[in-house]
Order: structure tokens, then sequence, then C-alpha cells
């Protein structure tokens, strides 16, 4: 191999999250917390890889798919609270799944 190539390869960038459109890397973060089995786990951990993928994972976009009903079972036995503080944010970004089930009590809190 010719110095020159050598240098040429050495400088060359590694590449990055940064360089992939913010688009992309949404569409990553919310197909992750719609389907995972443990949508805010798996959210923490995307967010604890990097800044950049910190920003992408604080958008009401991507909270705004977390399957809730995924869960659910883990957070509503052990921790009450953390669950209701978890339900009264996914319905604030719009989140469907809370809103329905914030919704069906209210619907039916006449009858």
């Amino acid at each position: 191999m010719k110095p020159s190539r050598v240098f040429m390869a050495a400088n060359r960038q590694q590449p990055s999250l940064e360089t992939l459109p913010m688009k992309l890397l949404t569409v990553i973060a919310i197909h992750l917390v719609a389907t995972s089995d443990q949508p805010m786990e798996d959210l923490g951990r995307l967010q604890a890889t990097c800044t950049v993928m910190r920003r992408v994972c604080g958008q009401c976009a991507v909270v705004r798919h977390v399957a809730l009903l995924r869960c659910w079972e883990e957070v509503q036995w052990n921790q009450p609270s953390r669950y209701y503080s978890l339900l009264r944010l996914l319905v604030d970004v719009g989140n469907p799944e809370a809103s329905l089930l914030t919704g069906i009590p209210d619907f039916f809190g006449g009858y």
C-alpha cells in the first residue's frame, strides 16, 4: 500500500450517529418503544448511548408511541406511583393508549 493511501485511510472519520438524519433516528427510536417488551427501560438505555440519541428520545413524537400496555404489568404492581406518573406524562404528549386508559373511566363515570 502506498504511503498516501495509508495516510488517507488513517484520516478518514468513522461513521457517527450525528451524520444520520434526525428523522431516521426518530423512526428508529419510535420503532424501539413501540415494539419493545420493556419500552421505558430500553428508551433509557438508548438515551444513555450518546447525546444525539438523548435528544432524539426526548422528542414528543417518540414518547407518543410508547407501548404503555407492554410496561403496565411490570410497573403497575411494583410501583403504582411511577405508573400513574408515566400515564400522566403519556397523556400530556398524546399517547393514544394512555389517553384511552384515562378516558374510559371519565366516559363511563356517569353510568
